[in-house]
């Protein structure tokens, strides 16, 4: 007698009564490395990932949520992948791993992105934002009205002839007015780089 016994239609074993399927794979251990970071923003990352399977491995998915992002068909039970094509927005990080009969053990990743803070190119505003991971981006923001150069000027102008209004047409709030009335111009240029994109 000889009797085969199949897992998802994948031969496990003939001639053995009561063969099943074996345990699916496990992810035991999955992460998230940035790579350097170049004008704010974090140019790559490493995933890494290490199964148990009683079965032999036969490939890995890494997705981004649902999107599949990267593919690797070693059969070794840890594998990484470098990944450059990232998001400007918090990512999902996801590893599925295959065994020969073609089941499935998963991990995720999950990152959360917080605003950190903002620089200045020219007139130009980015905000930079760093995630749960490690990695960061910046997202331009808006054409300000004015420079920091500007707001330099701004301060020499009251300094050299207290023009309260050319020095504060830029920031017009009161305590502009009343730092240069004053004779306050670093309050002057302060008041000037909070208003930059007002």
């Amino acid at each position: 007698r000889t009797d085969t016994y199949n897992c998802n239609n994948q031969l496990v074993s003939t001639g053995t009564c009561n063969a099943t399927c074996p345990a699916a794979p496990k992810v035991t251990n999955f992460t998230v490395t940035p790579g350097t970071t170049e004008g704010y923003n974090t140019t790559k990352v490493t995933l890494a990932v290490t199964v148990t399977s009683v079965a032999n491995i036969s490939k890995y998915e890494f997705y981004n949520g649902n999107t599949l992002i990267a593919t690797s068909t070693t059969t070794s039970k840890s594998t990484s992948k470098v990944i450059n094509n990232l998001s400007t927005s918090a990512m999902n990080f996801r590893v599925v791993v295959y065994d020969q009969y073609g089941q499935t053990g998963s991990s995720e990743v999950q990152e959360r992105c917080d605003f950190n803070s903002s620089y200045m190119v020219g007139r130009d505003k980015y905000n930079i934002y760093k995630c749960t991971t490690g990695r960061q981006y910046n997202i331009f923001v808006k054409t300000c009205a004015n420079t920091e150069e500007g707001c330099r000027q701004a301060a020499k102008n009251a300094a050299d002839n207290a023009n309260c209004a050319a020095a504060c047409s830029h920031a017009p709030n009161t305590s502009c007015y009343t730092d240069c009335w004053n004779g306050n111009y670093n309050g002057v240029y302060n008041n000037c780089i909070q208003h930059l994109c007002d």
